[in-house]
């Protein structure tokens, strides 16, 4: 109905309709203008693989920036560039635009979208097929634009509408072809070639202005104004508004002047401020009355002048694309660092704002502009009088006193005049009670100034103190504290005239301080504090020593170095602790009633930027905090408003398993998009993945940090990292998410990132192993019962031969009773037998001794009768004779010895007979000795028994020995023995 309502509506009450919608479109936003100064540069040598032009610039619904490069569709995610394809006839890419999950593309005589398939990989789809025959060639496509769910592709001699729903496209010409092409209010505003401004409703080219109103200029640009009017930029005339068919001049040329300027794009920012890209200029911007607020070019910020396009992202931030760079701009930052562009040079160590002048010290002199700067020209000019390092400014009796390496000066009119050559001039501090006199701190130990009718003068070198004062603070009139920075905190007590020190404590570890290093002096509500590495501490006079301070170390943990701690109002109190590139800085609120609340956002974009121990800072009359830093002065905005809670995503970029992708793109762009290589789920033997993942977070990169955790294995979520990868070796089989988030640098964690996979069962767990496996376990069931079987078989036999063999066993146990019973019995008979044996041997010893001592006697008689013979006569003698022969024959006999020798035999088994008979060469003289071995004789017994010597008894028995034949080696009478 709406449709026919239109069609037969007058072509003026359409125009009237478009020009109400803009004008009720255009808000009433405040022109409230903040300069930026956080801008990141990334070379062309920086951008991987991409030529030096890049056009359009669009932002994916998943928070990745897309840019067109000659080379290709280049692809941003915060940490990574990369070309990911090309249109299907190669040319160079113009134009972008992201709608929906699509990214659709311009080029010459080429349209189309990229989109993402099911593995995340980009690929190209081409829609010159749907284009009419006569319709194909249109040239370069210079602008795409999405209205009510169509596409708009824009080139010089027709406009192609693409309906996306329908898959169709339409061919929209114009006799003088089309030079650009706006969106506003949900209409497209189109100009031609002539100057003529037309709309487009319902595919049909609808007159807005005719070109008789711009006969004099040539159009380039057009944005939207206010009240139904809209901002002019033409070729060489300058800016106008145009409402009610009438131009006005735009600007102010004795702010900044168009005549020589070529616009080469433009937008309108939400705080209706006109941000221009030009060819020569680099980025202006204005305000709605055409004032220049700020210029960014090579001169400053930017590597070139040369803008082709500017983009607004989903974080309302400023991308820039110039001529061999691309450039990032945070038009939300809170922060603005004025340096050497501002003409800062080097890094700053104090700030002080004296009569509506800012003075900053830095290490490379004094510098000084009007405060609040008012114009975009505003720069710090630099004081004369003093270089090199500047240490501290003092605003003390109203004048600034300021601290160098060199020396010590005050300030006359910008110019910086010495009253002190005393090296190394850290503070000023006024003496309670005599605004004349003033205390400063030196490498060197403390100086008192005082001033005079020619001005401030040393008065004395304090005697007694010669340490390094970097702080100093007094405690009454007398007493001061000063720390340093290696020893820890000296408590002085000076004399009246402040001429020497009349009393020193040293407080370090042994006074309470848990450590020496790092001490500093804080000062909160009149109340003197000190920071330490682990914690905050007060002095407590009774015990003489220092002690925790329970409030602000409550705040603050006890687990920090605390640099700084000072109010910057009433209730508000600023902390900075933490070492070097670990900085903890914020804000600590402290309501009516004693509660605190602490505000750390957005504070860490501080981190690393701060010189510990030399920071100072300034709190302005508008709430704004100035830092000292490494580089500059840097100013906190507290009226600058932004986002930080912001939702961003973390993606998943690359799943891969060694070389192979499983997810995401692929390496090279040129080849047709790769399949999945590895088919879900995936094989036990390639369980080894490593994955890839970005947080397309673009204000301050590099500080973002990840958290990885893979369900199915780990217990919880890992540490937080920086490094973007995440390895995982060896996984067992079975089903997994792997999960990531991000955080960024004001700790706001984005939505995690998950990826499902399954690692399939290594071979041996698959199904058709389970199948084996079955079969196995049947068969092995089987054999097992058989073999139970055939055992139980076996088992009875073997009863039965075990109780056949019992029976046998029986049998043999009672005839080896029986053989164990004979036995004893013979060897009780053997006993005997040797016992016997052993008395028959004694008493064949004992009557061979007997026949020895009766054939001693014998021959004893018979010599004694040999004697009475020969003395006597006649009958006696004959007589005698016969009896002396009788004797004779008794004593040669072998009577004695036969009778030995047959009882020997009957006991000895007739030995000597079968030594005869085995030994044949033996003698009867040598056989009687193997008679007396045999009784276990030795020598010395048997010597007498045969009527020779030892000696001869030993000749004796070699001869024995070697005619049986016998080694050195056996033992005779063993051998006789055994015989």
């Amino acid at each position: 109905m709406h449709s026919s309502f239109v069609q037969i509506m007058p072509r003026l009450t359409r125009l009237a309709l478009f020009l109400l919608c803009f004008s009720i479109g255009s808000g009433n936003a405040q022109n409230s203008w903040k300069k930026v100064s956080e801008v990141k540069n990334y070379a062309n040598n920086e951008i991987d693989k991409a030529a030096p032009k890049t056009f359009d610039i669009t932002q994916g619904s998943n928070g990745i920036v897309y840019f067109a490069n000659e080379y290709g569709l280049l692809e941003f995610t915060s940490n990574t560039w990369k070309i990911l394809l090309q249109p299907k006839n190669r040319s160079s890419i113009n134009s972008l635009l992201s709608y929906g999950d699509r990214i659709y593309v311009g080029s010459n005589n080429e349209i189309g979208y990229a989109a993402r398939n099911r593995f995340d990989q980009t690929y190209y789809v081409s829609l010159n097929h749907l284009l009419p025959k006569k319709s194909t060639s249109f040239s370069q496509v210079w602008g795409i634009f999405e209205i009510q769910n169509n596409i708009y592709f824009c080139s010089d001699q027709q406009i192609i509408k693409y309906d996306i729903t329908k898959n169709k496209l339409i061919s929209i010409s114009s006799k003088g072809g089309f030079k650009y092409a706006a969106k506003i209010s949900n209409r497209l505003l189109i100009l031609d070639n002539s100057n003529r401004i037309s709309i487009l409703i319902e595919d049909k080219l609808e007159t807005v202005y005719t070109p008789d109103y711009f006969s004099k200029y040539t159009i380039d640009r057009i944005l939207p104004y206010n009240n139904a009017s809209f901002l002019i930029f033409t070729a060489k005339n300058g800016a106008f508004t145009l409402k009610n068919k009438k131009l006005e001049p735009w600007g102010n040329s004795e702010n900044f002047s168009f005549q020589n300027t070529n616009i080469s794009s433009g937008i309108l920012l939400n705080n209706e401020i006109y941000c221009i890209g030009t060819t020569n200029n680099g980025v202006l911007f204005f305000d709605k009355k055409g004032k220049l607020l700020q210029q960014l070019n090579r001169d400053n910020k930017l590597l070139s002048n040369t803008v082709l396009d500017l983009f607004i992202d989903q974080s309302e931030n400023l991308w820039v694309t110039l001529e061999g760079s691309i450039s990032y701009i945070e038009l939300k930052s809170p922060f603005y660092t004025l340096s050497e562009n501002e003409g800062i040079l080097g890094s700053t160590y104090d700030v002080k704002k004296y009569k509506n002048t800012l003075y900053v010290a830095t290490s490379n002199g004094l510098y000084y502009s009007n405060w609040p700067q008012n114009g975009h020209t505003d720069s710090f000019s630099k004081v004369t009088g003093v270089e090199g390092q500047i240490w501290n400014l003092s605003i003390l009796n109203d004048q600034l006193f300021i601290g160098a390496h060199n020396g010590s000066y005050i300030l006359q009119n910008n110019n910086a005049v010495p009253i002190s050559n005393i090296k190394g001039g850290w503070n000023f501090n006024t003496i309670p009670g005599n605004k004349n006199l003033i205390l400063q701190g030196t490498y060197s130990g403390l100086v008192v100034y005082q001033k005079s009718e020619d001005g401030w003068k040393i008065c004395n070198k304090v005697i007694g103190f010669d340490e390094t004062a970097r702080e100093v603070h007094f405690e009454g009139k007398y007493d001061i504290w000063i720390s340093h920075g290696y020893k820890g905190i000296y408590r002085v007590r000076l004399n009246e005239d402040y001429s020497k020190v009349i009393e020193t404590t040293l407080y370090d570890q042994k006074k309470g301080f848990p450590g020496n290093l790092f001490i500093s002096l804080l000062d909160i509500n009149d109340q003197q504090l000190f920071g330490t590495q682990l914690g905050i501490y007060r002095y407590d006079s009774k015990v003489d020593s220092m002690i925790i301070d329970n409030k602000y170390t409550s705040i603050l943990t006890n687990h920090h170095l605390v640099r700084r701690l000072s109010n910057i109002s009433e209730n508000e109190v600023l902390f900075i602790q933490g070492y070097d590139r670990d900085d903890d800085i914020g804000i600590i609120n402290f309501s009516p009633n004693g509660d605190h609340t602490t505000h750390r956002v957005p504070f860490q974009r501080l981190k690393s930027l701060l010189i510990p121990a030399f920071e100072k800072f300034i709190h302005f009359d508008n709430g704004d905090i100035g830092f000292t830093s490494k580089n500059g002065l840097i100013i906190y905005r507290k009226d600058v408003r932004s986002d930080y809670n912001k939702e961003y995503s973390t993606l998943v970029r690359n799943v891969k398993i060694k070389d192979s992708i499983v997810y995401g793109n692929v390496e090279d762009y040129v080849t047709d998009i790769r399949k999945d290589s590895v088919s879900p789920p995936i094989p036990f033997k390639l369980n080894k993945l490593s994955f890839s993942y970005v947080a397309p977070f673009y204000e301050y990169p590099k500080s973002v940090v990840y958290q990885t955790y893979l369900e199915g294995l780990d217990d919880n979520w890992s540490q937080w990292t920086k490094e973007a990868q995440k390895e995982y070796n060896f996984l067992p089989s079975g089903e997994y998410t792997f999960k990531v988030r991000a955080k960024n640098i004001y700790d706001k964690i984005g939505k995690e990132a998950a990826f499902d996979f399954t690692i399939k069962p290594p071979w041996y767990r698959s199904f058709p192993m389970y199948f084996v496996y079955a079969t196995l376990l049947v068969l092995i069931i089987y054999t097992f019962i058989r073999i139970k079987n055939d055992q139980r078989k076996k088992s009875m036999e073997k009863l039965k031969i075990a109780h056949k063999r019992e029976i046998e066993l029986q049998k043999i146990k009672f005839e080896e009773k029986r053989l164990k019973a004979k036995n004893e019995k013979i060897k009780k008979d053997n006993k005997y037998l040797k016992e016997n044996l052993e008395s028959q041997n004694k008493e064949l010893a004992s009557s061979a001794m007997q026949m020895v001592q009766v054939d001693n006697q014998l021959l004893q008689l018979k010599k004694s009768l040999d004697e009475i013979y020969n003395q006597s006569e006649g009958s006696i003698r004959k007589q005698l004779r016969s009896t002396i022969k009788t004797l004779d024959d008794q004593i040669k006999g072998d009577n004695n010895w036969k009778h030995f020798e047959t009882h020997f035999n009957q006991i000895h088994d007739n030995s000597l007979e079968r030594l005869k008979d085995e030994y044949p060469n033996l003698n009867h003289r040598e056989i009687r000795l193997c008679a007396y071995l045999k009784l276990n004789l030795s020598s010395k017994e048997i010597a007498p028994l045969m009527g020779i010597s030892y000696r001869g008894v030993e000749s004796l028995r070699f001869r024995v020995r070697k005619k049986m034949g016998l080694d050195t080696s056996v033992n005779l009478t063993d051998f006789i023995i055994r015989f």
